[in-house]
């Protein structure tokens, strides 16, 4: 959402296959969690700079509708060469060495939302 605002993007679709925080984005269901209450304020700050926005919730393994085939294996490719283990997020380089991304508290709370996200899908 940073980056939408940034390049001053009126309106957005976020993506999500997490139904919990596709609601809690929606302001439907409250977030009781006190380490994710500050994100979620973040989220909905922001979310008033756009003209329109909308959370969609995905299932795991699903595309956007529009989505074409060359889309669809372009995401599967790029996923695959990342990992999440735990709380840590890796990237696969070529050579097969793996790159550990460090982020603040700020970034975490966002990758953590971000996540929620399709990352990598087997569906061809």
């Amino acid at each position: 959402m940073d980056m939408a605002v940034d390049l001053d993007v009126e309106e957005l679709l976020i993506m999500g296959d997490s139904d919990l925080i596709i609601r809690q984005a929606q302001c439907e269901w409250e977030t009781r969690d006190i380490k994710l209450i500050p994100y979620r304020q973040y989220v909905e700050d922001l979310s008033k700079r756009f003209k329109s926005i909308e959370f969609r919730f995905l299932k795991t393994k699903e595309y956007p509708e529009q989505a074409s085939g060359y889309q669809k294996r372009t995401i599967r490719r790029l996923a695959s060469s990342f990992f999440l283990s735990g709380e840590v997020l890796y990237k696969r380089t070529p050579d097969l060495n793996l790159l550990r991304f460090l982020l603040d508290d700020h970034g975490k709370g966002l990758l953590q939302f971000c996540l929620e996200m399709p990352l990598m899908s087997d569906t061809r």
